[in-house]
């Protein structure tokens, strides 16, 4: 069995702020200490793969924190997706099998079909808008490669994406039922150093 995981990792430093949002609009939700300039979020309802839940959190914490977020979705190794948000919108997206399900987004309720209505399906993944958004000096032939080739697992793919990009170790293989494994890996590695932050509990 592979790996089912979500999470956003959010250009930000600022934790504390992140932790705010989250608890101010009820989230149960963990927020990862900063690290290459991230912050990462696992929310619980969102790691069960509801991808209605997926954009409300995207939405949510790009409009609130007024900075970009990218939420990465890994199902059963599988399939590898992501939803880049800015300024409250979804601004660029992919999908490493959109043959895999009838629609791109068959798992939506019928009720959220309206919000996603506006996506264009068959323009998905511009990583220039990574770039963009990211402020990341990134490789554009590097990464549209990543995300073309074929990888024994999605997690494979998602590690060389996250290098690419800079993005935190942590960020990677996490789901919000990850994050205690996690911890204790950390707690064994001397080469981790978190600077006194700690992983936040919310809700």
């Amino acid at each position: 069995m592979g790996k089912f995981y979500v999470n956003f990792s959010v250009k930000s430093s600022d934790q504390h702020q992140v932790v705010a949002v989250l608890r101010d609009a009820g989230r149960v939700a963990i927020v990862s200490p900063p690290q290459a300039g991230y912050v990462v979020v696992y929310d619980e309802e969102t790691d069960r793969q509801a991808l209605s839940s997926i954009v409300q959190v995207g939405t949510l914490l790009s409009e609130s924190v007024n900075l970009p977020v990218l939420a990465v979705l890994n199902h059963d190794d599988r399939i590898l997706r992501y939803w880049l948000f800015e300024k409250g919108a979804i601004v660029d997206a992919y999908d490493s099998r959109p043959d895999y399900f009838n629609k791109f987004f068959s798992d939506l309720n019928e009720e959220d079909d309206d919000e996603m209505k506006d996506i264009d399906i068959t323009q998905i993944s511009r990583p220039e808008k990574l770039k963009d958004c990211l402020k990341s000096n990134i490789d554009l032939a590097k990464v549209k490669k990543i995300l073309r080739n074929k990888y024994s697992s999605e997690t494979t793919r998602h590690q060389a994406f996250a290098t690419e990009l800079g993005l935190p170790d942590w960020s990677v293989g996490v789901g919000y039922y990850y994050v205690e494994k996690l911890k204790k890996a950390i707690a064994k590695d001397n080469q981790i150093d978190l600077k006194g932050e700690t992983f936040v509990q919310i809700g």
